[in-house]
């Protein structure tokens, strides 16, 4: 057990990262430093993004967190910004070189060895060299992967695994919404869009080797899930599939309505074929919400002659990607030295005690 409070940096103090402080305070961390891109909100006390009480942190300019860290005798950094490795490569190396533990929500670090291995192999002999752990987590550890695997050893053999999650655009910004081709017609979407996903194996293979794949959500966490069952993974594809409006519906954040018959949305689809021959097959659904749409979780496994269906109405998706962030920071502190994915980590568990205590 550490015999002091864990010390933690958050680097985006947007809303993930507002929550994220807010939650890591409440389980007994020493919060030391607070990094943030956006001018409206550098040189603000923490406090006003937590809404607790003053703890003495000034967010400070992200352009100066390599020069400050080693100062502040981190033990864990939080990184809660971009969706891709290399977006927070420069940051997660920054811990790396500085033996620092760092935890993003980064959706490919959940597992990035399958897109990006040159960037993870990187982050991975810095972190081995000074002796610290780089990790990605949250949401999508438990939706998609801990709760599937908890779930799959109440069966005597599985043969197929499938799940979808559904999401509403306007919840998470102009970027997704593109990227899903929400407002688009149907010709633009398949040249602009699909054209991305329709790719030989060759083609992926190059693109990854490249490091200019762009991994589907899926992509990286039916590795994670194939791991943590015990399989073998030896072939992944994708496809981008879309959804057309069956009325005029009206986005906030294309700031217009998408005509019925234009592209509403789409669904990015990860399968996973094993040595095992166990198939993942996974999916996340954005399209812009009608007024009987709501955010679900769904999967099923199946078995010899039976399947397992289990049912997530409304999760509470952000807030469960900020605990188990948070919940995970011992585990990371605990963990060997390296980028090592989650999956080779202890099931991640609610923390009853200060988190100090549980640091070994």
């Amino acid at each position: 057990m550490m015999d002091r409070k864990v010390r933690v940096v958050q680097f985006g103090c947007g809303r993930m990262g507002s929550i994220c402080m807010k939650y890591a305070l409440s389980n007994g961390v020493e919060l030391v430093g607070a990094y943030d891109m956006n001018p409206a909100i550098i040189g603000k006390d923490v406090c006003e993004r937590t809404g607790g009480e003053p703890v003495g942190v000034v967010i400070g300019d992200a352009k100066n967190f390599k020069n400050e860290l080693e100062s502040l005798n981190a033990d864990i950094v939080v990184v809660t910004t971009m969706s891709l490795v290399k977006d927070v490569y420069d940051v997660l190396m920054t811990c790396a070189e500085n033996g620092v533990n760092a935890i993003t929500t980064c959706e490919e670090a959940i597992y990035p060895w399958t897109s990006s291995p040159k960037l993870t192999e990187a982050l991975d002999k810095a972190a081995k060299a000074s002796g610290c752990t780089i990790t990605g987590s949250g949401a999508q550890e438990m939706q998609w992967g801990s709760m599937i695997n908890n779930l799959a050893a109440s069966l005597n053999k599985v043969t197929k695994i499938v799940g979808e999650t559904q999401n509403n655009v306007d919840d998470y910004g102009i970027a997704f919404a593109n990227s899903f081709g929400a407002g688009m017609d149907i010709d633009t979407f398949n040249k602009e869009l699909a054209s991305l996903y329709d790719l030989t194996d060759e083609e992926v293979d190059k693109q990854i080797a490249e490091g200019t794949f762009q991994p589907g959500f899926m992509w990286n966490s039916n590795p994670w899930l194939a791991e943590k069952l015990g399989l073998t993974v030896k072939h992944q594809s994708q496809k981008l599939v879309p959804h057309i409006a069956e009325e005029d519906t009206p986005s906030s954040t294309l700031e217009r309505v998408v005509p019925k018959g234009q592209v509403i949305g789409s669904s990015s689809v990860v399968t996973t074929e094993t040595e095992e021959g166990v198939t993942i097959e996974a999916a996340v659904k954005a399209v812009v919400y009608g007024p009987k749409d709501f955010e679900y979780n769904d999967w099923t496994i199946y078995g010899e002659n039976e399947k397992l269906t289990v049912k997530l109405p409304e999760p509470p998706t952000v807030e469960m990607t900020c605990a188990t962030m948070v919940n995970r920071i011992p585990d990371v502190i605990n963990a060997p030295a390296g980028f090592v994915t989650t999956s080779k980590m202890p099931n991640c568990t609610y923390l009853v005690k200060s988190m100090e205590q549980y640091v070994k």
